[in-house]
Formats: C-alpha cells, structure tokens, sequence
C-alpha cells in the first residue's frame, strides 16, 4: 500500500509530465502541404490509437503499427497530428499518464476505505 504522500508525489510527476507532453505536441511545422486523409485512412490512425492502448506495457513501433493498420509511417505519423493533435509517441506518454492516473486513483479509494 502507498503511504499518502508516495501518492501524492505520484500525482504531482504525472502531472509534470502531462504539462510538458502538452507543451511538445506538433503540427506540421515543415511548411508543405499534405492532402487531408481520407476515411479508410481515418478509421486505421483510430485502430492504430487502439492498439497503442492495449499494448502500452509492450508498445509497438511505428512500423508494427503502420503495417498492422495498412498505413504508411508518414500517413500515420500525419492521421494521429490530425486526429489525436499528438505525434505517436505523445499519444502513448499520454496514453500511459491516462493508466497511471486511473490505476492511482483506485489505490487511493482502496486505501482511504481500508483505512476507516
């Protein structure tokens, strides 16, 4: 069981972590103009979101995703800026700050009703 300030340390780097992540996201800073993605090519940057969220302890690289999905790296790398206002990587950090969060939250809950 955590100790009350081990999880509010705990809630304080994610939080850290969280303001940083938002400060990094990315948009196409390159000054080229890329043709809007097109449906199919909208529902697999979301599938490629899914399968970045059941495989965050174990997560896939970018070419694992962009094959598993049938994108290219580029179009996929472009579907998440689009979609998800992150790069790939920053879904993740994201993604895994969201679990963290949660995952601390219930300890808190098991640990306040253990301790009345």
């Amino acid at each position: 069981m955590l100790e009350a300030s081990e999880e509010d340390f705990g809630m304080q780097v994610i939080s850290v972590v969280e303001q940083n992540a938002h400060g990094n996201r990315c948009a196409n800073d390159g000054g080229e103009v890329l043709r809007p993605l097109t449906a199919r090519e909208r529902d697999a940057v979301r599938r490629a979101g899914l399968l970045i969220e059941q495989n965050l302890s174990n997560p896939l690289s970018l070419g694992q995703l962009s094959d598993m999905v049938g994108l290219s790296q580029r179009r996929l790398s472009q579907g998440f800026r689009e979609q998800f206002g992150s790069t790939i990587f920053g879904y993740l950090r994201e993604s895994r700050l969201r679990t963290a969060r949660r995952l601390l939250g219930k300890r808190k809950c098991l640990s306040s009703r253990s301790l009345s």
